[in-house]
C-alpha cells in the first residue's frame, strides 16, 4: 500500500471514530492554520537551507553542513512520534531508505521532541535516517514552518500525546515539511502543507534526487 493510500485510510478512520466535537476543532483549525500566512513564509526551492547544529538520539550532535559535505540531504519536519500520521510518513521514508541512500543522499528528520521517542515512530535505528531534537522548534522556525496552533487545539493534541509547551514563548509545531537540499545547500525540492494529513511521498523524494544527480554526480570533497 503507498504511504498516499495509508494516510487516507487513516484519515477516514479518524473521520469515522473520533468524537464530532474534536472533529470540528480540527475543521476549524485547519481553517485558521491555512489562513495564518505560514507556508507562504516558509522556505521554498532555490532558497539557501538554514544551517543548524542538533543532537541525535545517540547524544551527538549533527550538523547540516557536514552532511552535506557527503552528498544531499532529505530534510523531514514532522510533529513527534504522538501522531499517526508522522509514523506512517517516517516508516515510508524508511523503506524507501535504499534508494535514496543509492542517490547518495542521507535522511534527517526533525522534531520537537526527544530524539528517542522518535525512535518510536522511525523504527529500529538505521545508517542513512537520523532523527533530531529541535526544541521549541528553533529549526523549524529558521525555515518558516512552525506556527503556534490555535487555543482550541491544544488539549486535542494533548489528548494525542503531544507534550507541551517545549518552547519559552508558549506552545509550537512544525507544519508537515519535507526539503531535498543539494550539496550547495540550495533547497531543490520544497514540500509544505498546513494540513497535517498530507505528506510528501517518498517516490517523489527519489525523482528530484535522480535528477539532482545529473548536477552533482559526486558527493563534494
Amino acid at each position: 500500500m503507498t504511504l498516499q493510500a495509508e494516510l487516507r485510510n487513516l484519515s477516514e478512520a479518524i473521520a469515522r471514530s473520533a468524537p464530532r466535537q474534536v472533529l470540528d476543532a480540527l475543521a476549524r483549525a485547519d481553517v485558521e492554520i491555512a489562513g495564518n500566512g505560514v507556508a507562504r513564509r516558509a522556505a521554498r526551492a532555490g532558497d539557501r537551507a538554514p544551517g543548524f547544529i542538533l543532537a541525535g538520539a545517540d547524544g551527538q550532535t549533527v550538523c547540516l553542513s557536514r552532511l552535506l559535505a557527503q552528498g544531499p540531504v532529505v530534510l523531514s519536519f514532522y510533529r513527534g512520534d504522538w501522531c499517526p500520521f508522522c509514523g506512517l510518513e517516517l516508516q515510508a521514508l524508511r523503506e524507501a531508505l535504499p534508494g535514496i541512500r543509492e542517490l547518495g543522499a542521507n535522511v534527517v528528520a526533525i522534531a520537537a521532541e526527544a530524539p528517542a521517542d522518535g525512535q518510536k515512530s522511525a523504527g529500529p535505528a538505521t545508517p542513512g535516517l537520523v532523527l533530531l531534537s529541535d526544541p521549541g522548534c528553533m529549526v523549524a522556525r529558521s525555515y518558516g514552518v512552525a506556527y503556534q496552533p490555535p487555543v482550541e487545539l491544544r488539549p486535542i493534541l494533548e489528548g494525542f500525546g503531544y507534550r507541551a509547551p517545549l518552547a519559552d514563548d508558549g506552545w509550537w509545531l512544525p507544519l508537515p515539511a519535507t526539503y531535498v537540499i543539494a550539496p550547495d545547500g540550495v533547497i531543490a525540492l520544497a514540500f509544505v502543507d498546513t494540513d497535517f494529513r498530507n505528506r510528501l511521498d517518498p517516490e517523489d523524494v527519489i525523482a528530484a534526487l535522480a535528477c539532482m544527480r545529473a548536477r552533482f554526480p559526486e558527493a563534494p570533497e
